[in-house]
């Protein structure tokens, strides 16, 4: 079965079950290697991203949302290959608080806003609001057994662990990353 079939499941039953455990200062990224393509898809409090979780401050603090998303934006400085795998990375999709953020001239612009699903979330799940960040890397060289770093402490301090889950066609494999700075093999 391929990767990215399996990392489409593994997505799903996931949102069928509820979602994840919402614990502040844990993340979650599942990457899955198909070929020459990696998808990778980061999931944490908004909270350990932001600052805060509250569908209240996040309407007054719209400007450090977009700074964040932006940083998201330019994922190629928190995901990174090695040279020799030669591998160009992009968001594909970002979501926050509700809404989903797009890409403009390389910038986050917040391009939905749904009250009527904000209120249904506020009523189902409190105010934990999730980040959830999807990226795509293709790559020109090998990327069986390379090691991609993932740099996201130093942007975002209060994420202290994240889960890795990978799966490629040859094997799967879960480790947790902790720092400003790990290694995750491929």
């Amino acid at each position: 079965m391929k990767p990215m079939i399996l990392f489409t499941s593994l997505t799903l039953s996931s949102l069928a079950s509820g979602g994840s455990v919402h614990t502040h200062g844990e993340g979650k990224l599942s990457i899955a290697v198909d070929g020459k393509t990696i998808y990778l898809e980061l999931e944490a409090p908004g909270q350990d991203i932001f600052g805060f979780e509250s569908q209240d401050k996040a309407k007054k603090s719209k400007d450090l949302i977009m700074q964040k998303m932006n940083l998201m934006r330019k994922p190629e400085s928190l995901f990174v290959f090695p040279k020799t795998s030669n591998c160009k990375i992009k968001a594909t999709s970002l979501k926050a608080f509700n809404k989903d953020y797009a890409a403009v001239d390389g910038k986050a612009k917040d391009h939905h806003d749904h009250d009527h699903e904000e209120k249904k979330h506020q009523h189902k799940h409190g105010d934990h609001a999730e980040f959830l960040g999807s990226f795509k890397a293709e790559c020109q060289g090998p990327v069986s057994n390379i090691n991609l770093t993932v740099k996201l402490g130093k942007n975002f301090p209060a994420l202290k662990k994240i889960k890795v889950q990978v799966l490629s066609e040859k094997a799967q494999s879960s480790t947790t990353g902790k720092g400003t700075e790990f290694s995750v093999k491929l």
